[in-house]
């Protein structure tokens, strides 16, 4: 009896190991499918920074743009060390003076392909992200005949143009039908190595858990043909060692019953105390496999939802759903919708005389108040570019009180920011713009999404804030028009808006008193 329940033992050992070698195969699956996912991230933020240094060489000639976009290439090739960061933030760093240039390393080991090479692909998903490479090289070249346009020196033709032809002729062929269609065909093979990778995790993934359930149950039943046997073994020897046997039989016991923290723990030296502590042993690494599983399971949950957390941080909630539903091109027209644009007064300058981090932290605080306000008054923000924020209303909700609801959040906003002030001891103002008209909102990107806002009235209502007073509310006509009965607005006059030329304004001032909120609350549900 001792001999099978050593062997039992060692068995239920064996099977536990085995049972964490699965999930540790699991969790490799899972940090290969990741590594891949970065290298497409990685093979995709390089094409945009070109893309991004060709249009802006073209725009403006200045001929660090092209240095930018050979090092960027050199990057991925393993001429230069690639950065710690992303390549986004490392580019933003070096145009703002925040890091140096690249250095040259000559390190082919650190090139794309060859990271691609060793990262552990299949066949079939390296030939596709190989593919989506090529097509960014090829993409490359129409970026590299662009800028060798604007600098007079065709590839295909030595004579050089007049600088002003040249700049015509980059700019064309970078926002060409043709260029387009490159820049999209890179996404393609993309998608589908994505995919691969999903897929092949999938199937990695069923297989391993189909394992370790089959190895739960095995070891399930080990022990269950353990416990019998040591119950019997303990009730052979109990009127010899009754006590020493029914400390051990009651440690099985609580283990069955699932108290898997149970020890018999006898310190003797005979065969009771040698199945007592083999007893522990398999307990332990019962109990520790176990435990990791649930761990895994406990972190696969948190991961999940903080998946979700980011997107509807990222997207609407409504607009969210629907991708997650499968809808993949989310595109419509909004003819009732009210936009605000609002941006701190003289923030270049107060950029340029305070550190980075303390910046940072003053955007944050303001941004991060005008956060918290956007539920209580039913509005949506579209994103911050640099110290500017925009809001909209009526989308992707609609809302037959709009512009009264963006009316009330300009002036809460400008209550917060002197509350802010008071609090910090700065000084900031902003100044602010609001149009309301027709909109098209949908989803932009692939890889990382975006939902935004074209049309008029977005152009107006930036127009408006740029064209404003600190501290003052500027409005259009329209926005005039329909917050005539509930606010009380003050004439500013004839006002030159760029695209319009002399347009008629008003100054937002306070809400009149007979539309306290709840008032506006009870117009939203229909309440005369």
């Amino acid at each position: 009896m001792l001999i099978a329940a050593a062997v039992l033992s060692a068995a239920a050992a064996s099977l536990a190991l085995l049972l964490k070698s699965q999930l540790e195969i699991a969790e490799e699956a899972g940090a290969r499918s990741l590594h891949g996912q970065a290298l497409a991230t990685e093979l995709i933020d390089s094409s945009e920074r070109l893309t991004g240094f060709a249009r802006n060489f073209a725009a403006t000639g200045n001929e660090r743009y092209r240095r930018y976009y050979k090092q960027t290439l050199d990057m991925r090739n393993g001429l230069y060390a690639p950065p710690n960061e992303s390549l986004s933030v490392y580019w933003q760093l070096v145009l703002a003076g925040q890091r140096p240039e690249p250095t040259a390393t000559n390190d082919q080991d650190q090139s794309l392909e060859k990271r691609m090479i060793a990262s552990g692909l299949s066949l079939e998903e390296f030939a596709l992200l190989k593919d989506a490479q090529g097509r960014s090289d090829t993409l490359a070249k129409l970026e590299e005949m662009a800028m060798n346009d604007l600098m007079g020196r065709s590839i295909s033709s030595a004579a050089a143009e007049s600088s002003l032809a040249g700049r015509a002729a980059a700019i064309a062929l970078l926002y060409s039908p043709e260029y387009y269609d490159a820049k999209a065909s890179i996404m393609e093979p993309v998608a589908l190595f994505i995919q691969s990778l999903n897929a092949r995790l999938s199937g990695e993934l069923d297989i391993a858990n189909d394992r370790a359930a089959k190895l739960s149950v095995a070891l399930i039943l080990t022990c269950i043909l353990l416990f019998v046997l040591m119950g019997a073994l303990a009730f052979e020897m109990r009127r010899r060692l009754a006590l020493r046997g029914g400390n051990l039989l009651r440690a099985v016991e609580r283990i069955s019953a699932g108290e898997l923290g149970a020890r018999a723990r006898d310190t003797g030296s005979d065969e009771v105390a040698l199945l007592a502590n083999a007893f522990d042993e398999m307990a332990e690494r019962l109990e520790q496999s176990l435990n990791e599983a649930h761990q895994k399971a406990r972190e696969l949950d948190e991961q999940r939802a903080h998946s979700e957390k980011l997107l509807h941080n990222i997207l609407p909630v409504l607009i969210a759903d629907r991708l997650k539903e499968g809808e993949a091109n989310i595109a419509e027209t909004f003819p009732e919708v009210t936009v605000l644009f609002a941006d701190i007064v003289g923030f270049t300058k107060l950029s340029a005389s305070m550190h980075p981090q303390k910046l940072v932290d003053i955007l944050n605080n303001v941004f991060g108040r005008f956060d918290e306000m956007l539920a209580e008054f039913g509005l949506e923000k579209i994103k911050t570019i640099g110290d500017c924020y925009m809001v909209v209303g009526g989308v992707p909700e609609r809302s037959p009180i709009h512009c009264q609801q963006v009316a009330r959040f300009a002036l809460a906003a400008l209550k917060t920011l002197d509350d802010y002030n008071r609090e910090s001891g700065q000084t900031l103002q902003m100044r602010m713009g609001i149009h309301t008209g027709t909109v098209v909102a949908g989803i932009v990107g692939k890889q990382k999404y975006s939902y935004d806002l074209w049309g008029d009235v977005v152009n107006i209502a930036s127009r408006l804030e740029s064209t404003s007073l600190p501290g003052r509310i500027h409005v259009a006509s329209a926005v005039r028009a329909r917050l005539l009965d509930d606010f009380e607005l003050e004439e500013r006059g004839q006002v030159e808006i760029r695209g319009l030329g002399p347009t008629q304004t008003s100054f937002l001032i306070q809400e009149k008193a007979e539309w306290a909120p709840a008032s506006l609350d009870d117009r939203r549900s229909g309440v005369k």
